[in-house]
């Protein structure tokens, strides 16, 4: 017991003693820190995981041909803009419809709090009545605890 003591008392102990709690803590530092580098690291993985399957989902959808055989799909008849309009009466899409405006591009239409079936049924609608969408702008929106859809699309004739 008295030499322990007598190391207690010595500086050189102290010294020894404060230099392994530096080190411990150091090293507890250091792997916490690689920790958050590892959980970095495998989220950074899984969003390019997740961009990668959305980018070949496109390309897939993209390269594939219209659903159903070519009767179904209609050639244009009549004024594109008359027709968009049409197809939004009968879905009931009127008193959401934000813009309707045909320019040199095409015709422009916006839509604000759409159902996801909603845009599905109008999708197919468009397709079936011979347009088709040149750019969409789909943003998901919340309202009372409801997802809803807010979307510009920029149409023209198919084909």
């Amino acid at each position: 017991m008295n030499v322990i003591a007598e190391l207690r008392e010595m500086p050189e102990t102290r010294r020894l003693v404060l230099i392994y709690l530096i080190a411990g803590v150091l090293w507890i530092a250091l792997f916490v820190f690689l920790y958050q580098i590892s959980a970095a690291n495998r989220e950074i993985r899984t969003s390019l995981s997740n961009g990668d399957q959305i980018l070949s989902d496109a390309i897939l959808y993209k390269s594939s041909a219209p659903k159903g055989s070519a009767s179904q799909v209609q050639t244009f008849q009549g004024d594109p803009l008359s027709v968009l309009s049409e197809i939004v009466d009968t879905l009931g899409l009127r008193d959401r419809m934000v813009q309707l405006q045909s320019n040199v591009s095409g015709i422009s239409l916006q839509l604000e709090r759409v159902y996801g079936e909603e845009l599905a049924d109008f999708l197919l609608t468009l397709d079936s009545r011979g347009l088709r969408i040149r750019t969409a702008e789909i943003r998901a929106l919340p309202v009372e605890n409801e997802r809803m859809l807010s979307i510009t699309l920029l149409l023209e004739r198919n084909g």
